[in-house]
């Protein structure tokens, strides 16, 4: 989801996550509801593990949320299984990854659409043309523009499991209808993409890059891609724009795929650590870093600690680390604090250290609040003036995938997003949560 800035135009490159909002009164007080404990006295939920790798301990998902006076539960999903991954949220749309199996040699995932404020399912997508003998099937990445949303899907064979290199499909649906306007067949690498609403932008093997026009699905132009690791690609009006962690950056023109402008970056940006604000584009690494995407140039560098706990979706795969307004940066550092930084300059305008328990997601910000869901099940809000932190609104079950043999599987975790006014918030198992402030 394209997030709107300032006139200027900057990418920011980071690891960890980011978040913003404006001073508001939050109350703590529960709502009457057993099983969980009163935001006012937070504690930990004990940690639920998976038993074995075939399977989850969800016992106990379903029990319903502890929300804070001034907030209502505005609905509550249980689906047949896990949600993996955070929600992915673009305008009036909210993706969920259902996960039949956490286990790499026998997941099922299916990509559903919900309506945010019914939590109704509008459309699933279950398979591309998937040949019989793939007997896995995982959803790596899903983004949108206005009228599409992209999926990239990735097939193991029997004795693919483990190798670096697994089959994958692109798919293009349409928002609305749920129709597919493209499929890619088989490719050997899809992991790094981008969508418009003219066009799919892609690295479809390890050494070319390519548009492909929608919804006609020829392809406009194929490039040799210029080098060997690559973690983010944006397209933002006329422009495409790559990074490497490589500290490689580039600029094309999207229409031709011609080369514009590159420079070297001087960090490397992790895997995810890449946004674009406007007309800057702000990376992580060891530090955080900003560019003007206008005259290709760094504007500032910040010292922050990278966010390196892989067992977190608060750092997970192509999900950003952080967030982005019109005049600042948000993000979780390594040290367990939330920074806001601004975002012409990087300095720090405020940093605050976490309740005591690591968090597990980006920040999120909606309606002067700088939101974050934490380890014990808490969803807490913060002021964006001065980070002061203003309460509880919701606590749930959490659960966390524990396979430590398995990290490359490790985003069956809870998460948060925001659609408009609304928090979605996922567990890690069945159940999702959409919570409100009330009127």
């Amino acid at each position: 989801m394209r997030i709107a800035c300032c006139v200027m135009r900057v990418v920011i490159l980071c690891v960890g996550l980011v978040a913003c909002s404006n001073t508001s009164v939050l109350l703590t007080t529960p709502v009457s509801t057993p099983h969980i404990e009163s935001p006012q006295t937070p504690a930990p939920l004990s940690v639920q593990a998976a038993l074995k790798p075939m399977g989850m301990d969800c016992t106990g998902d379903t029990e319903a949320p502890l929300v804070a006076a001034g907030w209502k539960l505005l609905w509550q999903k249980v689906f047949d299984n896990a949600i993996a991954r955070p929600p992915v949220v673009d305008g009036s749309q909210v993706v969920f990854i259902e996960r039949s199996d956490p286990d790499p040699y026998n997941m099922k995932d299916t990509a559903l659409v919900i309506d945010p404020q019914s939590g109704i399912i509008q459309w699933k997508i279950v398979d591309a043309q998937q040949p019989v003998q793939f007997v896995s099937r995982r959803v790596i990445s899903a983004q949108a523009s206005q009228k599409y949303w992209l999926f990239v899907l990735q097939y193991l064979k029997p004795d693919q499991l483990g190798t670096p290199n697994p089959v994958q499909y692109e798919v293009v649906v349409d928002r609305q209808s749920g129709q597919v306007v493209y499929d890619s067949g088989v490719l050997s690498d899809a992991m790094v993409t981008a969508i418009s609403d003219e066009a799919l932008f892609d690295r479809y093997t390890f050494s070319f890059m390519r548009r492909v026009d929608l919804p006609s699905e020829q392809t406009r132009w194929t490039n040799y891609w210029d080098t060997w690791s690559p973690i983010g690609l944006f397209t933002e009006g006329h422009w495409l724009y790559y990074f490497g962690n490589d500290r490689y950056a580039s600029k094309y023109d999207s229409l031709s795929g011609t080369l514009v402008t590159s420079m070297t970056m001087g960090l490397a940006p992790d895997f995810g650590g890449v946004i674009v604000a406007g007309q800057v584009a702000v990376g992580r690494g060891n530090d955080v870093e900003a560019i003007d995407l206008q005259t290709f140039s760094p504007i500032w560098r910040a010292g922050v600690s990278s966010f390196v706990n892989l067992g977190s979706n608060a750092y997970w795969d192509n999900l950003p680390s952080m967030i982005a307004t019109s005049d600042s940066v948000y993000l979780f550092d390594g040290q367990n604090a939330l920074l806001r930084l601004d975002l012409q300059t990087g300095r720090t305008v405020w940093r605050v250290p976490l309740p005591g328990t690591q968090a597990m997601s980006r920040p999120i910000v909606v309606n002067g609040l700088v939101y974050g869901f934490f380890g014990d099940g808490t969803v807490r809000a913060y002021s964006e003036a001065d980070g002061t932190q203003l309460g509880v609104a919701l606590k749930v079950p959490l659960w966390y995938w524990k396979d430590t043999d398995a990290k490359e599987w490790r985003d069956l975790v809870g998460g948060l997003g925001v659609a408009g006014d609304t928090l979605i918030v996922t567990t890690g198992c069945r159940s999702v949560y959409a919570i409100q402030r009330a009127q």
